[in-house]
């Protein structure tokens, strides 16, 4: 047999994927012709070739039927790493989870109100839009009073509110508001309705993100009128520093005409104003504070630097009472003492902390 013919009968050896008896007679069979033309020192290299196909042979069904293991041919499949995906419910499921991006937390509700507006008042020192066009401005609580200016629909207001001047006041049935023109300054009165058509309605607060319920600062006391106050904090204990600068004792001495007195007395009083504010005074705004019965009445010197603890919304206001009508014909509504009282800060605590020097006023 030649060279060449060797190799194409074993190169026929590697061609079938799953050597078969038909394949193994057919190479017999060539081996066997060859044999037969060339006898003498050829026939030992023959014999031997014949050996090694039928080893070869054997093997190759061992390793295609899986009975025999070739190391250097075994192939093991290593497991998926683990930023692979695996084809499984499971896998496809929990990878899907975590390539959603995680969700936002969910922002804080703005606080609310806590103290509900009573029926019928709008609140003093509350701010008030107006709701007709032409709503006229009165110099006093009657129709037949000159008028100071009209208001346009839209427009705010804020209701004025004095213990001398209570609100609202009653007229021929028709409720009565003052207004604040400058600051603290008396402007007129409008009628909060006509023909049962309202025209007021309060217009905050709608949420109390300026003034949480918690740790507050004199100055964010100050920024936000006497019913924002009320209504976002109720009765929380609430902690400041500040500099009294001003305090007014005595007023109304007949206890028939206000009480208790410690409470709406017109001059039970003390001011506090921030620190830095303090050398401005009167010029810088201030909180208008009470002090409460415990602590006897006590007032600090004027310039005492103090951190003051109190409240808004004292049980006591549910006893408050005016006697004093604006005039003879025109009583203050029912609930009007009640709801000044409740928007008094009662100081409940004192802890003097040092002094300062007021300018001259």
């Amino acid at each position: 047999m030649h060279d060449d013919q060797l190799t194409r009968l074993l190169r026929q050896i590697d061609e079938p994927a799953d050597p078969d008896s038909a394949f193994a007679d057919r190479l017999f069979n060539d081996l066997s012709k060859q044999v037969g033309r060339r006898r003498g020192g050829g026939t030992m290299l023959i014999l031997v070739a014949a050996v090694m196909l039928v080893a070869l042979l054997a093997v190759g069904a061992a390793v295609g039927s899986g009975l025999l293991k070739v190391p250097w041919f075994t192939v093991e499949v290593s497991p998926a790493p683990s930023g692979v995906a695996v084809a499984s419910e499971s896998a496809t499921a929990s990878a899907t989870a975590s390539a959603k991006p995680s969700a936002s937390p969910s922002p804080s509700p703005a606080p609310t109100p806590v103290v509900a507006v009573p029926d019928g008042l709008l609140p003093p020192g509350s701010k008030a839009t107006v709701m007709v066009d032409g709503l006229r401005v009165r110099q006093q609580p009657s129709t037949s009073a000159p008028v100071v200016t009209t208001l346009s629909k839209g427009d705010t207001v804020t209701i004025y509110h004095n213990i001398i001047v209570p609100v609202p006041v009653i007229v021929e049935g028709v409720r009565w508001y003052a207004i604040e023109g400058k600051p603290k300054i008396l402007d007129g009165w409008v009628a909060a309705e006509g023909g049962g058509t309202p025209f007021l309605a309060l217009a905050e607060p709608t949420t109390c993100e300026d003034l949480r319920r918690g740790p507050v600062t004199l100055q964010q006391l100050i920024a936000a009128n006497s019913w924002h106050r009320l209504a976002c904090l109720g009765n929380s204990p609430v902690t400041v520093t500040g500099v009294y600068v001003l305090a007014c004792q005595g007023g109304a001495t007949d206890p028939n005409t206000f009480g208790p007195h410690w409470l709406i007395d017109f001059c039970a009083t003390q001011l506090l104003t921030p620190q830095d504010g303090a050398k401005n005074f009167p010029g810088a705004n201030a909180l208008d504070t009470v002090t409460a019965p415990e602590l006897g009445q006590a007032f600090e010197p004027l310039g005492t630097i103090a951190r003051v603890t109190g409240h808004f919304d004292d049980p006591a206001s549910t006893t408050c009472f005016m006697n004093f009508p604006f005039n003879a014909s025109q009583p203050a509504a029912s609930g009007a003492a009640a709801l000044d009282c409740r928007e008094q800060f009662v100081v409940t605590k004192i802890e003097a902390l040092g002094t300062v020097t007021l300018p001259p006023i």
